[in-house]
């Protein structure tokens, strides 16, 4: 959303999504003000504990979903009616008012609603568009919010390579993260073998700094380890050539964390416990000195799970 001039009656919230930000420049307000009233409309919908990574949903199950109109100016809202939209062969259903004849801030409307994906999903993230239409100063208005629900591929029993199991969502510095090769280019699969101080490497990640993966554990995994170090391509690209810190995240807690590791450096070899997590989170910062050249490798990389 872009500049708005809002007129608040003291109150002021927004809707954001994860690492969202809203930003507000308060000022008195001036006599015959003809401001928008300031208003709010989200939708929340399931996290396993606070700040988590992603919202996860499962196949042929229903989820808790809620929307919430409220009024935060002096002028109420009116005759408001809430939808919600779906994903084609989900259902939604509501479970609670969808309408209010008036709406303030101390009675926004507030609707719960059960949502269902169908069985035998595919893993991946989906969208949700919850809208809400009311009458405001003589105009009807319509807001909407949007969200993502996440079908997580989990990781699988036993001991098996992180490579193989689809991750919850990943953000990459250049280009996309890769699966079993290094960072290449912007495109996708235009690495090379994953190479640390002249040790090639069949399985991993080649990522780019600032980069992060989250996998789903669900609370059935104990152990983490990997070699990680500056890919071996990056040796002789340019003066700076690469320098990336490693640090592995057991939901909100950070658990390992390599320092400045360099394009000179041999692999280093990371073992963690990650007993009881739902998520892990593989970050690889840019070591605070910018992010040419940084192709982090997490190599030979496992998770050992019940």
């Amino acid at each position: 959303m872009g500049h708005q001039d809002l007129r608040s009656g003291g109150t002021l919230k927004a809707a954001v999504p994860a690492r969202g930000v809203a930003v507000y420049t308060v000022r008195p307000a001036r006599a015959g003000d003809t401001s928008t009233p300031a208003r709010s409309f989200g939708v929340e919908t399931p996290l396993l504990y606070d700040g988590a990574p992603a919202s996860l949903v499962t196949p042929g199950k229903a989820a808790a979903v809620t929307t919430e109109l409220a009024d935060l100016a002096t002028t109420p809202l009116t005759d408001a009616k809430a939808d919600l939209r779906v994903p084609s062969g989900w259902r939604a259903e509501a479970a609670g008012p969808v309408k209010a004849r008036t709406v303030t801030e101390r009675r926004p409307l507030t609707t719960a609603w059960r949502v269902t994906p169908p069985d035998g999903l595919a893993p991946g993230a989906y969208e949700i568009t919850a809208t809400v239409r009311y009458r405001l100063s003589g105009r009807t208005v319509t807001d909407t919010a949007v969200t993502k629900v996440t079908v997580a591929d989990a990781v699988p029993g036993g001991d098996s390579y992180l490579s193989d199991t689809g991750w919850v969502k990943s953000t990459n510095g250049w280009g996309p993260m890769e699966h079993d090769m290094t960072n290449g280019d912007l495109g996708a699969g235009d690495g090379t073998p994953l190479r640390i101080g002249g040790t090639e490497y069949a399985k991993g990640l080649g990522t780019h700094a600032w980069s992060e993966v989250v996998y789903y554990t669900a609370g059935r995994c104990s152990k983490v380890s990997a070699q990680v170090g500056v890919d071996d391509s990056q040796d002789n690209v340019a003066p700076q050539r690469g320098t990336v810190t490693f640090e592995v995240w057991k939901d909100r807690e950070k658990i390992s964390d390599t320092g400045k590791l360099s394009w000179q450096d041999p692999a280093e070899a990371v073992e963690v416990d990650v007993s009881g997590a739902q998520f892990v989170s593989l970050v690889a910062t840019t070591a605070d000195d910018g992010n040419g050249n940084d192709h982090g490798d997490w190599a030979d990389l496992k998770v050992s799970c019940a």
